[in-house]
């Protein structure tokens, strides 16, 4: 329990500076290319399309156990309107209408397993959506209501998962073929 307890202060002193370095504009519209810096890496604004080269280099440990954080890249579609790090393995992507990119990564596993994809249950939803570990925030996805008619879409990537939450069937296929981009990078 101690450990436990230990692990969450670790990760809220992690996570609290992160989330509040947020955007809280549409930062995608622009007319030459932009960049912010994200940890060790950047987010690339384009005017045609947005980039997320993500690197951390910062493992956490605790006793024996140590997690070490994965870098990767992925392209993310137009109309951003708020987006949100918190720490090495929770990132969220919010768009006009209550359409949400969620991509959670596990930091303790490391796979090989195949790319898949699926429609994900109502639980399977629900359980990645309470991995937002902070309280509530100008947008937290904990607080967007299902919308019936509304597309919702699964992506495994090794050890990560991309959930489209709430995604209006026009744009389901532009959002997932950007993140079809998502890859590991050393």
């Amino acid at each position: 329990m101690k450990l436990l307890n230990l692990l969450m202060v670790i990760m809220l002193l992690i996570y609290l500076p992160m989330a509040l370095a947020s955007c809280s504009r549409y930062i995608d519209k622009v007319k030459s290319p932009t960049f912010y810096p994200v940890s060790d890496g950047k987010m690339e604004i384009f005017r045609d399309s947005n980039v997320l080269i993500y690197k951390s280099k910062v493992a956490l440990k605790a006793d024996q156990y140590v997690w070490y954080p994965k870098s990767f890249y992925t392209q993310f579609p137009k109309q951003l309107k708020w987006y949100e790090f918190l720490g090495d393995d929770f990132f969220s992507f919010y768009y006009k209408n209550k359409q949400v990119i969620l991509i959670s990564l596990d930091l303790q596993k490391s796979t090989n397993a195949p790319y898949t994809t699926s429609t994900p249950s109502a639980e399977e939803v629900d359980s990645l959506i309470s991995k937002r570990p902070l309280p509530r925030a100008k947008y937290d996805v904990s607080r967007i209501a299902f919308i019936p008619g509304r597309k919702n879409y699964l992506m495994r990537r090794n050890s990560a998962c991309i959930l489209f939450y709430n995604i209006e069937e026009k744009n389901l296929p532009s959002f997932v073929a950007s993140l079809k981009t998502f890859k590991f990078i050393e």
